[in-house]
């Protein structure tokens, strides 16, 4: 399963290989909970070409094509949350050991009769074209505001983050389109995907290491 969309992969990349991924050392946004109350809470998913599941089965029994998700008042904390703008902004703690932030985008699609968001899609934020070839992890040409540091990129404003978020768009043909399916059950076990946590987890995994 993932929560919010991508950012169950970096749990299997680890923070260390964020490489062109935006990242800062101090949290730059506050944390909206009018735009968290937006996302309609329930069951989501993002299903895969072909993918065949059972929408009323437990959100946790849907088979990993489904990209299946719950989206409920557990799914943010002091964590990780969601500041309201165009496009939204996801920030996540990446790591215990050391304070570094990560940022994903998400926007509307789709809205029901009640304004409430059903659809949306979500990338994460890059720092600029991806790198030419497999030795650099970073990008040659930093969005504005941000900043190289080994083989990875800080931003310092919640400015130059929304701005990346908006050009990363460019780079991100591909980008996870997930629709509200249900009301949640009792079954769906909405504490593996809390974000609470810092990072939404399956029982296996174990958290990412902040680069360093």
């Amino acid at each position: 399963m993932r929560s919010l969309g991508l950012l169950a992969l970096v749990l299997s990349l680890g923070l260390s290989g964020c490489g062109n991924m935006v990242l800062s050392r101090e949290p730059l946004f506050q944390r909206d909970r009018a735009a968290e109350q937006d996302l309609k809470h329930g069951a989501w998913a993002s299903p895969d070409p072909g993918c065949e599941f059972d929408s009323n089965a437990a959100v946790q029994d849907w088979p990993d094509c489904a990209n299946g998700l719950l989206i409920s008042r557990k799914s943010f904390g002091r964590n990780s949350f969601l500041a309201g703008g165009d496009p939204m902004i996801i920030q996540s703690l990446g790591g215990e050991d050391d304070r570094v932030f990560f940022y994903m985008a998400l926007r509307p699609t789709a809205r029901d009769g009640g304004g409430r968001i059903v659809g949306y899609e979500t990338w994460f934020v890059v720092c600029g074209p991806p790198p030419q070839t497999k030795e650099r992890k970073v990008t040659l040409t930093p969005g504005s505001g941000l900043t190289i540091d080994g083989d990875n990129c800080f931003a310092s404003e919640a400015a130059a983050v929304r701005a990346a978020a908006r050009a990363s768009l460019e780079w991100t043909p591909d980008r996870p389109h997930y629709r509200w399916l249900r009301k949640q059950k009792s079954g769906d076990r909405d504490e593996i995907l809390s974000l609470e946590r810092g990072l939404p987890t399956r029982r296996k995994d174990k958290p990412p290491s902040a680069p360093r």
